[in-house]
């Protein structure tokens, strides 16, 4: 069964094409969202496998070739060498290669922060306080239990 993507997820793909900045891309897809959740946003997005195809038929649609760009990165390198740089430029360098080619370790996020957050969104002011009493109160007693 394929999964289309939501609304969001379209803008949020529009935007993230424009520069690859998936924090900007949330912010404007999701306007309500905080720098920080946005990043989560983003990551999470990244993470969904129906907005990484819709991301990649865009380029194959566009012309981009990851095996190209890969095969520039390296023929750069090689140009480079003996050439004096900067070791930052050098450890940049081998970042996107790494990454180009999946030598990187995918990270995984869980959701249930933006899951938590989406939640509190939602709550009145005084629901929020009696939350707060309330995991004060736990906090305590796991602290009261040495637990911390």
């Amino acid at each position: 069964m394929k999964k289309k993507l939501t609304l969001k997820q379209q803008k949020f793909v529009k935007e993230y094409l424009k520069d690859g900045n998936g924090t900007r891309a949330a912010q404007i897809a999701y306007p309500k969202a905080n720098y920080k959740t946005a990043s989560v946003i983003a990551s999470e997005n990244l993470a969904k496998p129906n907005v990484v195809k819709s991301i990649n038929e865009y380029l194959q649609e566009e012309g981009y070739n990851v095996s190209e760009s890969i095969k520039r990165l390296r023929k750069t390198a090689e140009k480079g060498a003996g050439v004096k740089a900067r070791a930052r430029d050098q450890i940049r360098a081998d970042e996107l290669l790494l990454k180009a080619s999946g030598g990187f370790e995918k990270k995984e996020y869980p959701t249930t922060q933006y899951n938590f957050i989406t939640y509190l969104e939602g709550l009145s002011f005084k629901e929020l306080q009696k939350k707060k009493r309330e995991l004060d109160k736990n906090f305590n007693k796991i602290v009261e239990d040495g637990e911390i």
